[in-house]
């Protein structure tokens, strides 16, 4: 069986390497995948972002570990929650987005999902009253 777990600062190089991964296989992002400025940029991000406790999240993550290589990842789903202004057609002020990437152990290619909004409130936040 496969075991998720929330990821953790020190999984921020594996979810930037599974995110090129992800990104090589896009048609319109291939060109532009790999080492870059991006990444060290990408992981700082990851890292702050998963430091803070699980109710202050804006960015939760999950990864599932690689049995055959020890330190490596063999999937992740990270998402991201944010706080906007609310309007007559959303009443609540949480948008939140997915970006999924699982590598095949056969070939490499990357599964992606398209993002997913959420009406979920941020955590903390209790969703506004409905009329």
């Amino acid at each position: 069986m496969t075991e998720v777990r929330p990821a953790v600062p020190a999984d921020a190089p594996e979810l930037v390497r599974l995110r090129n991964v992800m990104l090589e296989e896009m048609p319109s992002m291939a060109a532009l995948a790999g080492p870059g400025p991006w990444q060290a940029t990408a992981e700082r991000i990851l890292r702050e972002r998963l430091a803070v406790p699980s109710e202050e999240l804006t960015m939760p993550s999950f990864v599932v570990d690689d049995p055959e290589r020890p330190g490596r990842l063999a999937a992740c789903a990270v998402g991201t929650l944010e706080e906007r202004l609310p309007s007559p057609a959303t009443r609540t002020a949480c948008s939140a987005s997915s970006s999924v990437s699982a590598p095949t152990p056969t070939t490499g290619c990357a599964v992606t999902r398209r993002p997913r909004r959420s009406r979920r409130p941020p955590p903390g936040r209790a969703a506004p009253p409905r009329p």
